[in-house]
């Protein structure tokens, strides 16, 4: 059928597009080829073979035909010509349309045969599983010959009927496999699954206890020091470089509590004061946005609140001056900080005297 083919190399696009109507393309395997029709055919033979699955082409030679029934000077040579030139660009065409066909199952058969092996080379198979696949595989195999035999054929002489039909029943039997070897897969998928979560299972049970023992030690083990420091190393983390890491910032300050709040603030001071130039307070309404002032300034307070009620210090009037500008939406950063100021030192030198 073609006199030459290119494909997957440097193309004279200028040269082919030339040759029109001899010039057509093609997709075998997944590539592009760029053909030329073979010099016998006339430009009347190829033009027909270009427009073969063209409706609206057969719908004018039709019309041309009609016309020429009743026209008294039409020429029987000229028709039978033409007629002849139809049979064999349509006979060339469904030719061209069967091995399309033929090429793209013989591709999917291939994609199935590649599939498996590609599945064979896991190391979460059984060997049971293996020998499963192996046989599904031996099965596309043998797909795979009788879609060679059908090439065969078709080389040899048969019919575009004939090929036609062969590829149909073959279409068929890919089918089938097909869908059998879809259900394999996901049976085997979800058994390999269910191994894997009872792996799982076994290993977080066997992490829990280490971790479970791993809290206790650090329970046990850990001071108070320890605990602020890493508090207030988390929070200058947390406020460091340009903005604020919000997720960071908040989650920091809720490991603060009434047992640790004054150690806290008194480690940042004795650490990143001169850093920042600014104490734990200071440093909080600083980086905070708006609601975070509200909400954690009002959290800190309640710390602060118990840590006093507990030292048997009185820190109403300030604690109601510093709710009152964090409920403001224009809120007066040095008179909440003054009145933090003020409850710490209270607090600290209660704990003094104690």
């Amino acid at each position: 059928m073609t006199c030459g083919t290119i494909s997957g190399g440097p193309i004279n696009f200028f040269t082919w597009n030339s040759l029109y109507p001899y010039n057509y393309s093609s997709n075998f395997g997944g590539q592009y080829q760029f053909n030329v029709m073979p010099s016998f055919i006339t430009p009347a033979q190829a033009f027909g073979i270009q427009n073969v699955f063209n409706p609206f082409y057969h719908l004018t030679q039709i019309m041309g035909r009609v016309s020429s029934m009743f026209n008294p000077y039409q020429n029987i040579s000229q028709m039978m010509m033409g007629q002849a030139a139809y049979t064999s660009g349509f006979a060339i065409g469904d030719s061209i349309g069967t091995g399309v066909i033929a090429q793209g199952l013989a591709d999917n058969i291939t994609s199935l045969k590649t599939k498996l092996e590609q599945a064979l080379t896991s190391k979460q198979l059984t060997n049971e599983q293996k020998d499963e696949l192996r046989a599904l595989k031996r099965e596309v195999e043998a797909l795979e010959d009788k879609m060679n035999n059908i090439k065969e054929l078709q080389r040899y002489g048969a019919t575009s009927a004939q090929v036609k039909a062969g590829i149909s029943q073959l279409n068929g039997e890919y089918r089938e496999l097909r869908d059998k070897i879809q259900s394999a897969a996901e049976r085997i998928t979800a058994d390999i699954e269910t191994v894997q979560a009872e792996s799982t299972e076994v290993i977080q049970d066997e992490d829990e206890t280490e971790s479970s023992a791993l809290s206790e030690a650090i329970e046990s083990d850990i001071t108070l020091e320890q605990e602020v420091r890493l508090i207030s190393d988390a929070f200058a983390d947390s406020i460091d470089g340009w903005g604020t890491r919000d997720k960071d910032f908040e989650e920091v300050l809720t490991y603060i509590n009434s047992a640790n709040i004054i150690e806290v603030m008194q480690h940042w001071d004795r650490t990143y004061k001169n850093q920042y130039d600014k104490t734990f307070i200071e440093a909080f309404l600083s980086d905070a946005s708006p609601k975070q002032k509200r909400d954690y300034g009002k959290y800190l307070l309640e710390q602060l609140q118990m840590r006093a009620d507990f030292n048997g210090v009185n820190i109403d009037t300030e604690a109601a001056t510093i709710r009152s500008e964090l409920n403001d939406t224009f809120k007066n950063k040095k008179k909440i900080k003054e009145n933090f100021n003020m409850i710490y030192e209270k607090i600290v030198a209660a704990e003094q005297t104690v």
